[in-house]
């Protein structure tokens, strides 16, 4: 007799899974709803929930997918990893109150397990330094961290790498050669912490925030003295245990967001970003082929928010005879290409100006698709990190949009530090004028690539070896410390 399946959730929710693993969201979507409908206990139907929220996420429906994440926290215990993205999705939202996510983020960490932090040691050389992480791999996070494992002198800092990943890369591996490299993903949480605990560390940094697979709860049983979170997430941990996030004074103006954090805002004195390409970078085309004037986004489709659509949509019908490629994932997917053209629709942009283009599995050609555009467009609330360097590696200027928080800050200080002060705006209005005046005249971006060829190797941001030293006398600043050399604290 066959198996009757129909009013099992496993196979819909895993099916779903599938195809939104392909950035197929539309059709992920009704199983995802399915799987709800069908589940027998409130945390299953959570989990189902969360994962319908996220293919909407993908697909741009932020409210939609918040509500859901709200209503699937709701049924989860403390500190599951739902809460987290529900938190996560905050980011996203343009009229999110900052003060109203950071009590969000707190109430988290109630009642998690804690355990008195050991004494501080010795500010030695080289200092112990833990970087704890799911994202230890062929991921954003990398390309900002080898800069510092690969030009670190072992003589004055000792990396330990806690890896929360289930299967290590190529990339893994050269993090892995310049570190201590641990595995924790099968590690409870005492006994991770135990293990950090007899590592003997200084520092404890978290990379991740609450994104997937963090090990937060880790962090409340205060495994190392000081204890700090570093580039993996755009807000506050929320964390009474996590003393300090790192940042600069671009992103974090002093005395602006501040209160947004429950961290003490460490800032490096430069640029708190250090880029390096995880592949080597493609050359153009010898004989690129004629096109008309193309902007472009390689953001993520959920920072494709609906304010920052209208906005180009105005850009492309202020200058008709421009272009927009757009390049992410979610763009495998037909109703999600066909919802972006009714959106330009209804602003008169026709079909025939849009390219969609989505996920390359090949780094290299993804970062090839660079060619294809003239300038980048920095998406707005939630600006781009990664995309904007690699646009920027490839000489390619992008515009960006200044805001009041973290996450609407990043490009401000990744094109101060590139050289490129004119494509920061502080108003719809002005990157309006600003994509005009480059889409227009002939002069102003050859000009800004030029800058970028002959500055962006020495600027901060791909200076690696001076970010190391801004990085290590940071850290040293938290020490007590006799050396009067030593500068204080950075806030």
């Amino acid at each position: 007799m066959p198996l009757n399946i129909t009013n099992d959730p496993a196979p819909y929710n895993h099916a779903a899974q599938l195809l939104a693993a392909r950035g197929l969201h539309s059709q992920a979507i009704p199983l995802f709803h399915t799987a709800a409908t069908l589940a027998a206990t409130p945390l299953d139907r959570a989990g189902a929930l969360n994962n319908l929220a996220e293919s909407l996420l993908h697909q741009g429906h932020l409210q939609q997918a918040a509500q859901l994440l709200h209503q699937a926290a709701a049924a989860t215990p403390p500190h599951h990893p739902i809460r987290s993205n529900a938190l996560r999705i905050l980011a996203f939202l343009p009229n999110a109150d900052p003060l109203d996510i950071r009590r969000q983020h707190e109430a988290w960490w109630s009642n998690l397990p804690t355990a008195p932090p050991p004494p501080l040691p010795q500010p030695t050389r080289p200092l112990r330094v833990g970087l704890l992480s799911p994202d230890l791999r062929h991921h954003a996070v990398a390309s900002f961290l080898l800069p510092l494992l690969e030009h670190a002198d072992p003589a004055d800092i000792h990396f330990f790498c806690y890896a929360n990943l289930p299967q290590p890369d190529p990339i893994s591996h050269r993090i892995a050669q310049r570190s201590t490299w641990r595995d924790i993903l099968s590690l409870p949480d005492p006994d991770a912490a135990a293990l950090i605990r007899n590592d003997h560390l200084h520092f404890l940094i978290d990379l991740a925030g609450h994104t997937n697979n963090h090990r937060l709860p880790l962090f409340a049983l205060n495994p190392a003295p000081l204890q700090l979170t570093y580039l993996g997430y755009p807000q506050t941990t929320g964390s009474p245990f996590i003393h300090y996030r790192l940042t600069d004074a671009l992103a974090d103006p002093p005395g602006t967001t501040d209160p947004h954090n429950t961290e003490r805002l460490l800032r490096l004195p430069t640029t708190a970003w250090c880029f390096t390409p995880l592949v080597p970078l493609p050359p153009p085309p010898p004989n690129p082929a004629p096109r008309p004037f193309t902007f472009g986004s390689f953001n993520a489709n959920p920072k494709l928010s609906p304010f920052i659509l209208d906005l180009w949509a105005q850009i492309l019908a202020a200058a008709p005879h421009t272009r927009l490629l757009l390049k992410n994932p979610a763009l495998a997917d037909e109703p999600t290409r066909t919802r972006l053209t009714a959106h330009f629709a209804a602003h008169h942009i026709s079909p025939d100006r849009l390219t969609f283009l989505p996920f390359n599995p090949d780094p290299a050609a993804h970062l090839a698709a660079y060619h294809l555009i003239d300038l980048a467009l920095d998406t707005f609330p939630y600006h781009g990190t990664t995309t904007t360097c690699e646009a920027l590696a490839m000489l390619i200027p992008v515009l960006t949009l200044t805001g009041q928080t973290h996450a609407s800050r990043v490009g401000v200080s990744l094109l101060t530090n590139a050289h490129l002060p004119t494509f920061i705006t502080p108003t719809p209005e002005a990157y309006l004028a600003q994509a005009l005046a480059c889409a227009t005249n002939p002069s102003l971006l050859p000009t800004a690539r030029h800058t970028l060829h002959t500055t962006l190797p020495t600027s901060p941001l791909l200076n690696a070896p001076q970010f190391t030293q801004d990085f290590l006398t940071t850290l040293h600043s938290l020490l007590p410390h006799p050396n009067p050399e030593i500068p204080p604290s950075h806030t």
